[in-house]
């Protein structure tokens, strides 16, 4: 997770391109006969993120989002306070893509706010095979398991071609044009397997649309949610939910926060950390739920 608290000034720094681009936005703002107020705040809020994330605002997606939300949430801003810094930055990025400067939508697939303390909403290891069987195609099954089984982000797997897929491993393409390996299982190489063996021969692109096209974020988030709620799962479980899940699971079963780092392709191991946090919480809401004495309680 970034270290620089919130407002924060970085020292000696200098007029960067994000700082045009927020002049953009207050301009932008102002042609839309917003008050005087609205445009000044959500410039010095679009600012002050400016200063936390201090690169370049192609590189801000869903993940990052979320490590953001849980910053502001742990340096003590309040809950209104933070609905007020996401809704100025959802109107940053929608100015950033009406001028064509970046093509996603970082607050898409984010699910942090409203839930407990600001941690991500994540699948438990028992919900995990309910949704399994929801999944009804080879193509469904694939997804999911580049989604849950190798932890990979929504665009990285929605983009993977069979290039990519090797018995024992995927090659994932990440952002900031870092490649990493993935090491699978198994039966996740038996998976991808089924799918690909499935394919029509002319496309390379595992998850290509009727029209020969990529298929698109909302269509995996729709997916997504469809066989979680299919599955009996009321939780907002989104694609990066899946990434948070098995990152979660992997921590309660023993790996180690390093390697957990590796398995995402996290730049700074201070972002992994947040799966420390939620297996502990699992363990304490599965102690809440099975202790004698609450079971007790609800009997008297």
């Amino acid at each position: 997770m970034h270290s620089p608290e919130i407002g924060q000034e970085s020292r000696g720094r200098e007029a960067t391109d994000v700082d045009v681009l927020i002049q953009g936005f207050s301009n932008y703002l102002q042609a839309l006969k917003k008050s005087p107020r609205t445009v000044e705040e959500y410039t010095k809020d679009v600012t002050r993120w400016a200063r936390w994330w201090q690169r370049p605002v192609e590189f801000f997606d869903q993940e990052e989002w979320d490590d953001w939300v849980i910053s502001l949430a742990q340096s003590g801003v309040s809950g209104k306070s933070i609905n007020r810094y996401r809704a100025a930055l959802k109107r940053f990025y929608r100015y950033l893509r009406r001028r064509k400067l970046v093509t996603h939508d970082p607050s898409y697939d984010s699910e942090s706010a409203g839930t407990e303390k600001h941690l991500p909403v994540i699948l438990t290891q028992a919900e995990v095979p309910l949704v399994r069987r929801r999944l009804k195609s080879p193509k469904t099954r694939a997804l999911f398991a580049l989604l849950y089984d190798c932890g990979l982000r929504s665009e990285e797997a929605r983009t993977m071609t069979v290039g990519q897929v090797s018995e024992e491993s995927v090659h994932v393409h990440g952002k900031g044009a870092k490649d990493r390996i993935v090491p699978i299982t198994p039966e996740t190489s038996g998976i991808l397997t089924e799918w690909i063996t499935c394919m029509d021969g002319a496309n390379t692109c595992m998850f290509a649309t009727a029209g020969g096209g990529i298929m698109d974020e909302p269509a995996v988030y729709k997916l997504v949610r469809r066989v979680v709620q299919g599955a009996g799962i009321q939780k907002h479980i989104t694609p990066h939910s899946l990434r948070h899940s098995i990152a979660t699971h992997l921590v309660e079963n023993g790996m180690s926060i390093e390697k957990v780092q590796a398995f995402l392709g996290h730049e700074s191991i201070e972002t992994t950390r947040i799966y420390v946090k939620l297996a502990q919480k699992q363990v304490k809401d599965a102690v809440l739920a099975a202790h004698p004495n609450r079971i007790m309680s609800v009997i008297q």
